[in-house]
């Protein structure tokens, strides 16, 4: 090496100076970063559509059964609707119903007659048959439109 392409002292005054990093070793760090949150984007994504009304339709479907009672004890005549999917039937002359394909996981099940509705949450299991039980119909009244 020539004279003239020596390093100066002027450069090592306050000692010897730290070597660079090693730029693949950052680069690695950086891939394990975007690697780390891209897993943690993932899996909160994932959690999201395990909530969603829509994963019971790529996750499987269960059905919902039960009866409902007037609160005088009759047989109800109305309608059951799942909340968030298209799903409804009518109830049969004894108050029971039978609502198929419905998306697995919490779902919302609405009894409706001409003045208003009530909520009851179902737990839908894909393959297997929800037994709601005996329902006591108390209408909550809907405004007038």
């Amino acid at each position: 090496m020539p004279l003239e392409e020596s390093p100066s002292l002027d450069k090592y005054k306050d000692g010897i100076p730290e070597p660079p990093q090693d730029s693949s070793q950052q680069q690695r760090r950086v891939r394990v970063l975007l690697l780390a949150s891209f897993l943690v984007v993932l899996m909160l994504t994932f959690a999201n559509f395990l909530r969603s009304p829509i994963s019971g339709q790529y996750l499987g479907t269960g059905t919902v059964t039960g009866r409902v009672f007037t609160v005088n004890g009759e047989p109800f005549h109305g309608e059951i609707v799942i909340l968030g999917v298209n799903r409804s039937v009518q109830t049969a002359d004894d108050g029971t119903f039978l609502v198929e394909r419905v998306p697995s996981g919490a779902q919302s099940l609405i009894i409706l007659d001409g003045k208003g509705g009530t909520e009851v949450r179902v737990e839908v299991k894909s393959g297997q048959n929800q037994n709601v039980g005996e329902i006591i119909f108390v209408g909550t009244a809907m405004p007038n439109q």
